[in-house]
């Protein structure tokens, strides 16, 4: 599959689920000039390797993952970034639960021996992030293997830095692979909003659909990025145009407007 993938595109990196994971896949990946992510499972040895990790995001360049084929091991670099934080779990609340409800009001700071009461003060999200997290904390990792070189742990990109570099950090690599949630999501999209339905049997026929498909579909995400780049308070993934709008406002601004005398197997246009 990757040798038919390279004859029609560029390949740098291969994006792939836990269940691609293997001594044999990742040799081969690598032997081919491309790097790879690949999701990680929670194995016990992912677990005894994760629990020497700290902070919010981590990596061990000296991981070897087992094989059971023709190779068997590969050397390769776990990555685990930060899935889930909660410092203090949240109690399970059941109907009988006669437990306040807690607002931020009710967090207040506490005056230490000695000084002044000043009151309470509510404690600000800002100092919330920038304390460090409680003794006994645990930490849900998202863990990945690549090829990559990870040499930092980086800025979480969650952050939104401006001018950063994410090539060679922990967070870099955990936001390379988020992509590969776009891809699929973007395959969703197509079949279900931008794909022509067609009983014909001609290939020409279906391949023009198919070119269609994709022509609007790249056409909306151009013009959701057009407009997030005129907002700088809009992240550049967030969807400003909904699927269904631009395709009503294309038929009604361009299409209706054309005159076509175009004849396809089962379907008439004009």
């Amino acid at each position: 599959m990757l040798d038919r993938a390279r004859e029609l595109v560029n390949i740098d990196t291969v994006l792939a689920d836990a269940e691609f994971v293997n001594a044999e896949t990742c040799s081969y990946i690598k032997h081919s000039g491309c790097d790879y992510i690949k999701r990680k499972g929670a194995t016990e040895t992912v677990k005894e390797t994760v629990a020497e990790f700290e902070g919010r995001a981590d990596w061990d360049s000296n991981w070897t993952l087992q094989g059971s084929g023709r190779v068997k091991t590969h050397d390769t670099t776990l990555v685990a970034v930060e899935k889930d934080f909660r410092s203090v779990p949240e109690p399970k609340r059941g109907d009988d639960d006669n437990s306040p409800d807690i607002t931020l009001d009710d967090f207040v700071e506490t005056k230490d021996p000695g000084e002044d009461d000043l009151g309470p003060k509510q404690v600000t999200l800002e100092r919330m992030t920038e304390e460090s997290h409680e003794d006994g904390e645990n930490i849900d990792y998202f863990c990945m293997i690549t090829s990559k070189d990870v040499d930092r742990v980086g800025i979480d990109p969650d952050e939104k830095p401006i001018g950063h570099d994410p090539e060679g950090s922990a967070w870099g690599i955990g936001r390379l692979y988020r992509d590969r949630w776009g891809v699929e999501t973007s395959f969703r999209d197509k079949k279900n909003q931008f794909e022509a339905k067609t009983r014909s049997r001609d290939l020409g026929y279906r391949r023009f659909l198919w070119m269609m498909q994709n022509l609007l579909y790249n056409g909306w995400v151009m013009l959701n990025s057009a407009v997030s780049d005129q907002s700088p308070a809009r992240d550049d993934d967030e969807i400003v145009v909904k699927q269904a709008s631009y395709l009503d406002e294309l038929d009604k601004r361009v299409l209706s407007g054309l005159s076509l005398d175009i004849e396809f197997p089962d379907q008439e246009f004009g």
